[in-house]
């Protein structure tokens, strides 16, 4: 007697047969399973990695980014932090387990090959606590290197190291010469060598600047001098992390009144017209949140009309094993004349369907590894944390899983489909059966029309947006223009714009250059400026009429030539 595996075996090898038999339905029928699998894949990948898995932190769900919103200085106005609203919410925050501030600027770094520009950050030693940084030479950022009389010391990124002293292991010590640059001023930079102290491990990120953007990945770590005299404007990152057993409304409440508390404690800094004129209030956001930004609800509308696609290939599936199960109802009957049972039947068709979505799926894994690549290089702006995701296990087992219940369906539904039809054919004769396959086919038409609608309308509505979005006014001329960043390592702002003078009339001289223009910032690129606490207006008038309507200083700026 066969054994349950030799019976299986055996109905593989014939249902192998039977589908090399007809190459048109077998090619069909996995390539309409394979686009719906491979599309499936893609978008669970895309899910599972930038929404549903955890940021790579240490206690990541507790950590939170602090924002500033100033809903009266423009619509969804919002601000960084500042170092008042960092000393307050570091020493009396009872609902937070820690509190960082940071921000990164590009600086020049001097080394025998010549200048080099380099990404830098300054930090309180407590954000390289909050993001679980470690160092693999020498050690991380300790608070008393944040004192205004320690050393200027420096830790070093694995990359950089790598890249600039060839992972040599005697880092330690040496010292980096740096080039601050015209906005020493506003971040306290000082040229003094950097001893190195440091060698952080490979993957230390911060959480991007802005939401969908790409995270901070600098290549050198400052540390902050931390003044508690220090004002300064709304330009640095404020991240924390919640208390164990606290809830972010708790802690949104306690910073409410914390934040409300700054008037008095920094009168000079904040006063009661920019809370009651400007909304002024700080906003804590989850940290993932903030990293992915508002492209969840676009993944997940994508992920949805991708389900329909599956469910309508499911369908179109379903009606070929049953055109091809009508075909094929003499075999099907005499194995039912010999005495074949239910189950019988279900493993006749489930080695068939099994087939099919074991070939679909391989089919599916290539498609949806190629969509995934697509996205990533087609997508005109940067999808956060593309760079972790990836087709791993878990990936693996969905599709499985996902080819699995397709192949069940498949089977259940033809196996149902031939108990049907020989109940009818036994109370109603052939004819009652015809009518019956009829109106089944008759209704899964209907179901895969109406899918299908609910597909085209929703991609209607998908290439309507983007044709919106490509039509709009930009309000510039982009064809011809390039960009090209210039930097400058002297902090004195007299010898600054000779310099830009200099490299404006050389870029003239070049052949086939119409206009040259300098400027702080290029149209749509990130800027924050220096938010409400500094401005830099040189004529009295100007302060003077700011100070007499009442106003503040709430505005961004970029400086520009008139090129």
């Amino acid at each position: 007697m066969r054994t349950a595996l030799s019976r299986w075996l055996l109905e593989c090898r014939q249902a192998a047969q039977s589908l090399a038999r007809t190459p048109g339905f077998t090619a069909t029928i996995m390539l309409t399973l394979g686009v719906g699998l491979g599309a499936a894949t893609a978008t669970h990948t895309l899910i599972k990695d930038i929404v549903l898995d955890p940021l790579g932190y240490p206690n990541a769900e507790r950590l939170v980014m602090l924002r500033s919103e100033v809903p009266g200085a423009g619509t969804d106005a919002e601000w960084q932090g500042s170092f008042p609203q960092y000393y307050q919410f570091r020493d009396k925050a009872r609902t937070l387990a820690g509190v960082g501030l940071y921000g990164t600027v590009g600086m020049n770094t001097e080394s025998p090959g010549g200048v080099e520009r380099m990404q830098v950050t300054m930090a309180s030693a407590s954000v390289q606590e909050l993001i679980g940084a470690r160092a693999v030479l020498g050690r991380v950022l300790q608070s008393a290197d944040n004192e205004l009389s320690a050393p200027t010391v420096a830790v070093v990124s694995h990359g950089y190291w790598q890249r600039r002293f060839g992972g040599d292991p005697n880092i330690i010590g040496m010292t980096l010469p740096m080039q601050t640059g015209v906005f020493a001023q506003y971040f306290d930079l000082t040229a003094a060598p950097h001893e190195i102290v440091g060698v952080l491990a490979p993957g230390v990120a911060l959480p991007p600047n802005g939401r969908g953007g790409e995270p901070d990945r600098p290549d050198i770590w400052l540390p902050m001098r931390l003044d508690p005299a220090a004002r300064g404007p709304h330009s640095w990152n404020l991240i924390a992390k919640v208390a164990p057993g606290v809830s972010l409304r708790q802690a949104q409440a306690e910073l409410d009144g914390l934040t409300r508390g700054l008037i008095e404690s920094y009168p000079d800094a904040y006063s009661e017209a920019l809370f009651e004129k400007y909304g002024f209030r700080t906003r804590a956001q989850d940290l993932k949140s903030f990293v992915v930004g508002p492209i969840v609800r676009n993944l997940w509308l994508i992920h949805g009309c991708v389900a329909l696609l599956l469910l309508v290939a499911i369908v179109n599936a379903v009606s070929l094993f049953l055109v091809r199960a009508e075909v094929r109802r003499r075999e099907v009957d005499v194995r039912v004349a010999l005495g074949a049972s239910r189950p019988a039947i279900f493993r006749h068709f489930a080695a068939h369907s099994a087939l099919i979505a074991l070939a679909a799926g391989l089919l599916g894994l290539v498609a949806g590894y190629w969509m995934v690549e697509w996205a990533t290089l087609a997508t005109p702006w940067r999808i956060p944390r593309m760079d972790e995701v990836a087709f791993d296990g878990g990936v693996f087992a969905f599709l499985a899983g996902l080819s699995l219940v397709v192949a069940l369906v498949l089977a259940t539904f033809c196996t149902w489909r031939v108990d049907a039809t020989g109940t009818a054919r036994a109370g109603r004769g052939v004819r009652g059966a015809g009518r019956e396959s009829q109106r089944l086919r008759a209704a899964m038409t209907v179901g895969q029309v109406a899918l299908s609608l609910v597909l085209i309308v929703a991609a209607a509505l998908f290439v309507e947006s983007f044709r919106n979005l490509r039509g709009t006014d930009a309000g510039i001329e982009p064809d011809g223009a390039v960009s090209i960043k210039t930097y400058h390592g002297d902090e004195d702002m007299s010898n600054w714009w000779p310099f830009v003078r200099q490299v404006i009339q050389r870029t003239e001289a070049l052949p086939g250059v119409a206009v040259v223009g300098a400027a702080t910032a290029v149209p749509f690129s990130r800027f924050t400026g220096h938010g409400c606490t500094h401005q830099g207006f040189d004529e009295s008038a100007v302060h003077e009429h700011v100070e007499a309507a009442g106003l503040t200083y709430c505005a961004a700026q970029a400086v520009a030539t008139p090129g």
